[in-house]
């Protein structure tokens, strides 16, 4: 990356998931939903990823703060909420394989790079289905109000102030 690049002091919400998989599709609804928000915060980007591979990091290293929003298993019931940030984060995505462990990948060559945003957030939900198909299962569904609220109350927090992260917190069931 350019050395030149201003880093935006906006916050990058960036939703993950695979949408023909029922509940693993969560990360792209939360997407799909703030973009129909009016009024949409003016300091939040938003962007949606079915894959995430290297090229990734040219979006993310232009960025002051990240918010990941996607549904893996975190444990408990579906629609449970887990937020990790800052090192935390890391320490998490770093023991994930497959896959999984390519966003540890992008976010290790923005550290390298001198790019990797200041504050970092990510946001999981607790998934019910992974069948193919369409929809969301209820218990998700249900869970996403909650979510977004968490991802603008998140982004409005970092871009008021400039704070260093806080470790990780983890967010019992919602009730339903």
């Amino acid at each position: 990356m350019d050395a030149m690049v201003k880093t935006s002091p906006k916050t990058l919400v960036l939703g993950l998931g695979n949408a023909m998989l029922s509940d693993l599709g969560a990360g792209i609804e939360v997407i799909h939903r703030l973009r129909r928000r009016r009024p949409r915060p003016p300091d939040v980007d938003l962007v949606r990823v079915g894959l995430v591979n290297v090229s990734l990091a040219q979006v993310i290293g232009e960025y002051a703060n990240l918010i990941v929003v996607e549904s893996r298993p975190v444990g408990g019931e579906a629609g449970t909420l887990m937020e990790l940030q800052g090192p935390r984060m890391d320490e998490f995505l770093a023991q994930q394989t497959g896959d999984d462990a390519t966003l540890s990948d992008v976010l290790a060559l923005l550290e390298s790079d001198g790019h990797l945003p200041r504050q970092r957030a990510l946001m999981l939900m607790q998934p019910g289905s992974a069948r193919v198909g369409h929809g969301l299962s209820r218990p998700v569904s249900e869970a996403l109000p909650e979510m977004i609220e968490r991802v603008l109350v998140r982004a409005q927090d970092w871009n008021g102030r400039v704070c260093q992260t806080p470790g990780a917190s983890l967010v019992g069931s919602l009730p339903g």
